[in-house]
């Protein structure tokens, strides 16, 4: 297969970039993403790796090798799918843009059975928010 039509090395490559700009901006600019950019990034790299797995699969030329790998990708695509679905039920943070003190503030807030504790970031922009926490809020 060629290199360049392997969706599971693009979706390493896009990974690794993704890794590598997070470092970036929580290390030297004291930066972080929003929430729903690093959960887009999470879904589009988990679907090209589930793609890709499949594009493998898909290239072995033993049939019989070919039905089995393909027979055991869907449960374990279905599997990882309920995991990822449920790890995101519990460790999803909400995120909203508020006003606080007069000021542009992201808030986060995390939920912990019926204790809600909002956090308080620097607005930056659409993409990033500041690391600095400005206020925390329990309810």
């Amino acid at each position: 297969m060629n290199p360049k039509k392997s969706i599971l090395l693009w979706s390493a490559c896009l990974a690794a970039l993704f890794l590598a700009v997070t470092f970036v901006l929580e290390q030297f600019c004291e930066l972080k993403m929003r929430v729903w950019l690093r959960e887009s990034a999470t879904i589009l790299i988990a679907a090209g790796a589930a793609i890709g797995i499949l594009q493998l699969v898909l290239h072995i030329p033993n049939k019989t090798a070919k039905l089995i790998c393909a027979m055991l990708w869907v449960p374990a695509v279905i599997a990882f799918g309920i995991y990822g679905y449920v790890l995101y039920a519990f460790l999803h943070p909400d995120e909203a843009v508020r006003e606080w003190n007069g000021t542009k503030c992201i808030v986060e807030t995390e939920q912990a059975f019926e204790d809600y504790t909002d956090y308080y970031y620097e607005y930056r922009n659409w993409f990033v928010r500041g690391t600095k926490l400005l206020d925390t809020d329990c309810y």
